[in-house]
């Protein structure tokens, strides 16, 4: 299943998706931009994507860290925690426009600290309750 599907599956009274080969991903000030071709040159097509998957995926991913038990998680056990309660997708961090999920938590340095020390990385919540 790709990852249009699922987000139009997820979304779908707030997003619109043709069927172009996702390219890359925006953040703007106000909404998530997908940069779409039809192939691998020219026009490109931005299709204006809901904000909330980026708070909605960041405010998942969150919260499974406040709950563990340990107060950290590593990244396998983010992507494991996220596909049991998705059927199966993955963490949607390449369609926010990230390289990898490290880079994704690490937007967002007010919830997220992560230890890259040890291996692997451990992902705790920078929030002090």
């Amino acid at each position: 299943m790709n990852i249009k599907s699922i987000l139009y599956r997820r979304y779908s009274g707030s997003l619109f998706f043709r069927s172009f080969p996702i390219n890359l991903a925006v953040f703007s000030s106000n909404t998530l931009l997908i940069k779409m071709s039809v192939s691998s040159s020219p026009p490109t097509h931005l299709i204006p994507i809901d904000p909330r998957v980026y708070c909605e995926t960041i405010n998942e991913l969150h919260s499974y860290i406040t709950s563990s038990k340990r107060g950290y998680l590593t990244q396998a056990e983010l992507f494991r925690y996220y596909r049991q309660r998705h059927e199966n997708i993955e963490i949607p961090y390449r369609l926010l426009g990230y390289r990898s999920l490290l880079d994704l938590l690490s937007s967002d340095q007010r919830l997220f600290a992560i230890d890259l020390r040890r291996e692997p990385a451990y992902i705790y919540s920078a929030v002090k309750v």
